[in-house]
């Protein structure tokens, strides 16, 4: 009897199999992005990035990475309307950046590779954190497509925001009225 069984719970398990390719189920498209030069993934001096974090992201909507108003320093997710397809390690300027991406939905929209030079595995970029972005293509139609890209990188030349802190910047506040008043006086 157990022997039917198992049988059945096979059969069952490939009929549904076939029945989801006959169905149009998707194969899903992947995107990688191979980066096995050092110098591809560099800090903000042009020297490879030791211990980084990278993003395969795709920019829906097409309005840019980072949404008018959000914290860039303060979380890793710029747009929440985008789609972070991978986020990973960086060693030594290298990555390897893989996603498996199903359905229509982002067809036509671009995806960016963005790598920091912010060890893996911290809780958001951090002010003044250097990072560098690469527009690698556009979201295909769902047809099992493998798509590589090969990067070029570079440096990190842009940085995330530092905000100062409300004491010094009430401090600085202080300093000019004073230098203000003195100039007044002279």
């Amino acid at each position: 009897m157990r022997v039917r069984m198992r049988k059945t719970i096979v059969t069952s398990a490939a009929a549904a199999v076939l029945l989801g390719l006959a169905a149009g189920a998707r194969a899903g498209n992947s995107y990688s992005a191979f980066m096995v030069d050092p110098a591809f993934a560099q800090n903000a001096a042009g020297v490879p990035i030791a211990d980084g974090t990278y993003q395969l992201i795709i920019d829906s909507n097409g309005d840019g990475l980072i949404a008018p108003g959000v914290d860039i320093a303060g979380t890793w997710i710029w747009d929440p309307a985008d789609k972070l397809l991978d986020q990973g390690q960086i060693l030594n300027g290298e990555c390897f950046p893989f996603a498996q991406l199903y359905g229509n939905d982002f067809v036509g929209d671009k995806i960016w590779l963005v790598w920091f030079d912010r060890p893996f595995g911290m809780s958001e970029p951090g002010a003044g954190t250097a990072y560098g972005m690469e527009l690698l293509g556009t979201v295909e139609v769902d047809a099992g497509s493998d798509f590589t890209y090969f990067p070029v990188g570079g440096p990190a030349n842009y940085r995330t925001p530092v905000i100062p802190e409300p004491s010094s910047l009430a401090l600085l506040t202080l300093g000019l009225a004073g230098l203000a008043a003195r100039r007044r006086k002279a």
